[in-house]
């Protein structure tokens, strides 16, 4: 047991910092398959000399011999940080102040721990990883075609997709032809009723089934079912805003793009502390508690009047762009245009009206 805990730590040298800091706590981290949750916890891990860690989904793993190693290990004073990966109910957790748990959702979290949702990288952190002095326009086309998965960076393009394809059979298991067919959807207006009446038309599926499966997607953080502000209808976009790109040739770039700053303001949303409800409206704009931004990649003053016009709200609105800038106002509606790249590395909540 103790070897393999080595063996997994030793993947520390490479990691890179992320956003998230970790706090000496018992800490339960969830989110979607490769984000970042294990290496999050390996580069916590570094400053702790006595550090455990378990992966509940390794065959070597016996849960019993495991149980009995960390609480030998908690009564000897050898423990300082346990880790457990894959985190199963079944791990008898020590009276330790510093555990961190890791699994896909935030279903089996302890009461007593304090649960923290990973993730895949912003385009902030994106930019911070670049090791190779790229340009940030062209880190920017990169971002945009690879997508935001950490690990999906460092690799050789011919490994990308079918990596990605790899990440995504493994954790949907016999549910991965299903959810190709889901990834189609993207940027869609959808209600849950509609999702399986186009599913059902490939796909041998149940309402029994499909309306649990859609909520542990979402539970996961796989994929979001952004609500409309007065209707049932819902958008459905997913954690990495590429992965339609992996299993089909079609390109809706617009559905990536609006995916894209979704992830952005659900990153901006956490790093405020304000609540991360984000709902769509009638001209495809997100609201939520930053305010109201809405995604017109080649967006011109005439464009934004006219996409405007029929917005009876006043308000100040965000028009996000590929390389527009500028203010205007309509009717009752002011507004502020400013690049993707701007918004993401620069934009600040208090630096512009609401």
């Amino acid at each position: 047991m103790q070897d393999i805990s080595k063996s997994y730590l030793e993947r520390v040298v490479g990691i890179l910092p992320r956003r998230y800091g970790l706090k000496k706590d018992r800490i339960f981290l969830y989110g979607a398959p490769a984000v970042g949750k294990s290496a999050l916890a390996f580069f916590h891990s570094v400053w702790h000399k006595k550090t455990l860690y378990i992966n509940c989904a390794d065959c070597r793993t016996d849960i019993e011999s495991a149980n009995a190693f960390i609480l030998k290990s908690y009564l000897e004073r050898n423990l300082e940080l346990l880790i457990v990966d894959n985190y199963t109910p079944a791990i008898s957790l020590p009276n330790l102040s510093h555990i961190i748990l890791i699994a896909p959702s935030i279903a089996h979290c302890p009461k007593d721990f304090t649960p923290k949702h990973i993730r895949a990288l912003s385009f902030e952190e994106y930019v911070s990883f670049d090791n190779k002095n790229i340009s940030i326009s062209n880190l920017f086309n990169l971002f945009l075609k690879e997508g935001n998965l950490p690990e999906i960076q460092r690799l050789q393009p011919s490994y990308k997709i079918t990596r990605k394809q790899e990440i995504l059979k493994l954790a949907l298991k016999n549910n991965f032809a299903l959810f190709c067919s889901l990834l189609s959807m993207q940027g869609q207006k959808l209600t849950i009723n509609h999702i399986y009446t186009l599913l059902k038309k490939s796909h041998k599926i149940s309402k029994d089934k499909i309306y649990p499966w859609l909520s542990s997607l979402e539970k996961c953080g796989i994929i979001s079912l952004v609500p409309h502000r007065k209707n049932a209808n819902k958008k459905l976009y997913f954690y990495d805003f590429t992965l339609p790109l992996c299993v089909r040739n079609e390109k809706n770039l617009i559905a990536i793009l609006e995916n894209m700053l979704l992830l952005e303001l659900y990153a901006k949303l956490e790093r405020t502390g304000k609540s991360d409800i984000i709902e769509y409206g009638d001209v495809g704009e997100f609201v939520c508690a930053l305010g109201i931004f809405l995604f017109l990649p080649f967006a011109t003053q005439e464009h934004i009047e006219s996409k405007l016009a029929t917005y009876t709200q006043k308000t100040h609105m965000y028009i996000i762009t590929l390389n527009f800038e500028g203010k205007g106002k309509i009717k009752n509606i002011t507004y502020q245009a400013m690049s993707f790249i701007n918004f993401a590395l620069e934009w600040e909540a208090e630096n512009l009206p609401l």
